[in-house]
């Protein structure tokens, strides 16, 4: 299923899509490719300052291509001014853990 969420003027598109969806290009190479690949807990850490259309792509990417089950993902966001925190707050409902930094000290 995918969800949108209306921050401003624009629609962003959240990581509610099964690994299968059909919206995949067919070139994707989905990760890990081996089966019986090692699952151990893995974090995906990404930094963050006015980028929300690429966060929400990327919180998108990671929940459709990786397939992960202990994949725990982090977003410190620097202070965004473009309603990045709205978009980190809607994924924070969905597992993503984020933290917001003052870039002004």
């Amino acid at each position: 299923m995918l969800r949108r969420s209306a921050l401003g003027s624009k629609l962003l598109a959240l990581a509610e899509v099964p690994r299968q969806a059909s919206r995949v290009a067919s070139d994707v190479v989905w990760w890990p490719a081996v089966p019986g690949a090692s699952r151990g807990s893995v974090a995906a850490l990404t930094v963050s300052y006015n980028t929300r259309e690429l966060t929400a792509f990327l919180l998108w990417s990671l929940r459709t291509i990786v397939s992960w089950p202990e994949l725990e993902i982090v977003v410190v966001d620097n202070g965004s001014r473009d309603g990045s925190a709205q978009l980190l707050a809607e994924a924070g409902r969905e597992g993503v853990r984020s933290c917001s930094v003052d870039s002004e000290r």
